[in-house]
C-alpha cells in the first residue's frame, strides 16, 4: 500500500522554492533586527549566512550535533498551517544577548540553572516573541495565511533532546526542516551572536503553504 503523504523531502524542490523561503527569511531578519533594536535601544543588525532544507536529524547535526547544549525558544504555529518554530542559541551567546537587553555587563549563567531566574526567563520570552514573531509575520504577510503563534517556551538542554521533545509532544507529522542560520551583531560593542531558526511545518501544511506563496509543487 502506498502512503499518501507530503513532506519537503518527497517534493520536487527546486531553486525557486528556496528563493521564496530565502525572501521570507530576509524580510523576517530585517523586521527582527528593527524590533530588537527598539527593545534594547541599541543598533542590532541581523545577517543570514545560509538557508537550507534538511531532514530533522541532518539539521541537528548541521547546527552542532545532538549533544550540544543550547538555549531554545519555541513557538507553536496554529491556523491555516501548523508546525513549530525554534530559535536556538549557545549559552555564551545567550549571555551576550541578555547583557544587551538587561544592560548588564555580566549575566551569571555558568550554571544550567540560570533559567530559574524570572527576570531572565521574561527577557528571553520577549526576545522569542520578537525574533520568532517577525518571521511568522513575514510569512503571513506574503501568503495572507492566518497564523497564530503560541507564547514562547524557554528551556536549556542538549540539542537532540530539546528539538525532539518540542516536536513529539504536539504529535505533528514532521520529517523536514528549514534551517535559517543567522548572525546578530550589536554595533556599539561589536558583539556577535550566532543563532539558528528551525521552521518545521507539519507535513499536511506543506501543500497549502506553497500554494499560498504561488509556487507550484510537483510530487
Amino acid at each position: 500500500m502506498t502512503k499518501n503523504k507530503t513532506s519537503l523531502d518527497n517534493l520536487k524542490f527546486g531553486a525557486i522554492h528556496l528563493d521564496v523561503l530565502k525572501e521570507i527569511a530576509n524580510i523576517g531578519a530585517a523586521n527582527s533586527a528593527t524590533a530588537l533594536s527598539h527593545l534594547v535601544r541599541k543598533r542590532i543588525e541581523m545577517r543570514l549566512p545560509s538557508v537550507k532544507i534538511a531532514g530533522i536529524n541532518e539539521a541537528v547535526e548541521e547546527i552542532g550535533g545532538p549533544e550540544r547544549v543550547v538555549v531554545q525558544l519555541l513557538l507553536q504555529i496554529k491556523g491555516d498551517i501548523q508546525g513549530s518554530l525554534f530559535f536556538l542559541l549557545s549559552v555564551d551567546d545567550t549571555k551576550t544577548l541578555l547583557g544587551c537587553l538587561l544592560d548588564e555587563s555580566s549575566i551569571e549563567i555558568e550554571s544550567l540553572k540560570f533559567l530559574q531566574s524570572e527576570l531572565v526567563r521574561s527577557a528571553l520570552c520577549e526576545i522569542g516573541n520578537i525574533l520568532c514573531g517577525a518571521y511568522l509575520t513575514a510569512l503571513a504577510d506574503l501568503t495572507t495565511l492566518h497564523l497564530y503563534p503560541s507564547l514562547p517556551a524557554v528551556c536549556i538542554d542538549m540539542l537532540g533532546a530539546t528539538v525532539t521533545s518540542g516536536l513529539l509532544e504536539k504529535g505533528y507529522q514532521m520529517e523536514s526542516v528549514l534551517i535559517i542560520e543567522t548572525t546578530l551583531q550589536e554595533q556599539a560593542h561589536s558583539s556577535v551572536m550566532k543563532g539558528s531558526f528551525l521552521l518545521i511545518p507539519d507535513n499536511r501544511s506543506i501543500q497549502p503553504l506553497f500554494q499560498a506563496l504561488g509556487v507550484p509543487l510537483h510530487e
